[in-house]
């Protein structure tokens, strides 16, 4: 979802004297600041650690990044966004929305796990308008043991959720530090 953050940025490079080649060499580069995108390969399953926070519109880009990628199967662990005020079950429900949006492009995730009362919304709305295996639960560890469950070598493994889910500690977990 940065392609366009890079493209404008090789554009701003060009207009100062930078080469082309060398903005991309730059980007080549770059590595995510922890908990914000972070690739994790463990064992042939990679989990991407998005933990550092979430809003709708940051999970829903996640997702679409997710829900792209070409090979493996696509599981998302979703938390809740926190802070959303008395809009929170709609928004939550308008992130299970472009689950579906995205399934009907072609791009459908494999799996969805949720933690929390608000992210159930998620769950309610994707179980209701899709087929894709959905499991909620409140506590992360339920998520863990049923996840664990679940997992093969090639999937790509979505972790977000508000700070305040502490969803790091799946991550951790995952990757078993």
């Amino acid at each position: 979802h940065n392609v366009n953050n890079a493209v404008i940025a090789i554009a701003i490079g060009r207009k100062y004297g930078v080469p082309v080649k060398d903005a991309i060499q730059a980007l080549k580069n770059y590595k995510p600041i922890a908990m914000r995108g972070v690739v994790h390969d463990i064992n042939g399953i990679h989990v991407v650690d998005d933990t550092y926070n979430a809003s709708p519109d940051s999970m829903k880009a996640a997702i679409g990044v997710l829900s792209s990628l070409p090979a493996g199967r696509r599981i998302a662990v979703l938390a809740d966004v926190l802070e959303l005020g008395k809009d929170s079950g709609k928004l939550h429900e308008g992130i299970g929305q472009f689950i579906i949006e995205e399934q009907n492009k072609g791009r459908r995730l494999d799996y969805l796990f949720t933690v929390g009362k608000e992210a159930a919304h998620i769950s309610d709305y994707v179980k209701a308008h899709s087929d894709i295996p959905v499991f909620a639960a409140e506590s992360k560890d339920e998520v863990m043991k049923e996840l664990e469950t679940k997992l093969q070598k090639e999937d790509w493994v979505l972790v977000k959720g508000s700070r305040g889910m502490k969803m790091d500690e799946v991550v951790k977990r995952l990757i078993k530090e």
